[in-house]
């Protein structure tokens, strides 16, 4: 089969180059790529990027699309997530002793590794060189962040950010290259012969790692979130957080997902002070008291009110309460079904 044969399938166009190989085509059939072809395919790919970069270095309009920044659709709690978390496992956990670098993933494949590596399996170090739009994206999704944020933590992995856009989408070591294939729902993540340039590729991208800079997620853990520990909240509501995580988990959308709101409308539930609460978030790094306050105001009248208590000395301060309203769909619905209209 000639290579000129082959070229990439795009099921997801507004992902433009950020996205994985998905498959090639031979013809009007498209099938999955088998490891010869994988190697084709990253060969072609690493070409054109520098083939268009050398263009518009030259003043020359380049043949690639623009890269997008990865969308909404991106981040959801996808069955391919999944499948990618399941395949990142299979596939690293053999080489447990190795050091890898994952170049140029996407949103949903920094999901996936963050939840491989805080898995039960001991998996490599894997060290995350990913464009900063796409970190953006995920720092702005709090579910996924947070998730990020326990990899890191862990030692596992590190996360940085660069603005080169000449790589490919692969986890690659000193001795092996692993390209990821998705095709739908399906996904895996397959070890190609290796190839003379692996070695090269794995020394450039550390010294991509090397020049980009640590990424700032300013988002927490999950046992930062949910440890009662040294926390002015009672262990209910870190109870309460954590089922409500679970709840977002299965919105139609999770990016939707608001923290702030969700700690207030638990607060309330268990009537707690609002200084309390504000105190917490800005402690741990959920948001700022000033964030908090604007989310107060914001529920106010129609999911939660307040009501002053004495402090001793000093000014009263406020205690959250739910509305009747909100009291009422928490009775039918559940904390889901309140969740749900907050975030509405």
């Amino acid at each position: 089969m000639r290579s000129a044969e082959l070229h990439q399938r795009r099921t997801h166009p507004h992902r433009g180059l950020c996205g994985t190989v998905d498959a090639y085509a031979v013809g009007d059939d498209q099938m999955p790529l088998g490891p010869s072809a994988e190697a084709v395919v990253v060969r072609r790919y690493r070409d054109e990027r520098r083939s268009a970069t050398s263009g518009r270095a030259r003043g020359q309009r380049g043949q690639l699309p623009r890269r997008r920044p990865c969308v909404t659709d991106d981040m959801r709690d996808t069955p391919v997530v999944e499948t990618l978390t399941t395949a990142i496992t299979e596939r690293l956990a053999p080489y447990a002793d190795e050091r890898f670098l994952l170049l140029d993933p996407p949103p949903r494949l920094i999901d996936a590794l963050a939840r491989a590596v805080t898995g039960e399996t001991t998996l490599p170090h894997v060290d995350v060189v990913a464009s900063e739009t796409t970190l953006r994206t995920v720092r702005q999704q709090f579910l996924l962040a947070t998730r990020v944020a326990t990899a890191v933590a862990t030692g596992r992995c590190r996360l940085r950010g660069t603005d080169t856009d000449d790589l490919s989408t692969v986890f690659v070591s000193p001795d092996r290259l692993c390209v990821v294939v998705v095709v739908d729902d399906a996904a895996t993540v397959r070890e190609p012969p290796s190839a003379d340039w692996t070695t090269a590729l794995y020394t450039a991208g550390q010294e991509t790692f090397a020049n980009a800079e640590p990424y700032p997620l300013r988002t927490p853990t999950l046992e930062e979130l949910l440890s009662s520990d040294d926390s002015p909240l009672p262990a209910a509501f870190h109870d309460a957080f954590e089922t409500a995580l679970d709840i977002a988990a299965s919105f139609d959308d999770p990016a939707l997902f608001d923290p702030v709101r969700t700690a207030l409308v638990l607060a309330a539930r268990h009537e707690l002070l609002n200084y309390d609460v504000s105190r917490w978030g800005e402690r741990v790094g959920v948001a700022s008291k000033a964030t908090f306050s604007r989310r107060k105001g914001q529920l106010e009248d129609a999911h939660l009110t307040t009501e002053e208590v004495s402090a001793g000395l000093g000014h009263p301060r406020q205690r959250l309460l739910l509305t009747d309203t909100s009291r009422a769909v928490l009775d039918e619905g559940g904390l889901a079904e309140l969740l749900r209209s907050v975030h509405e």
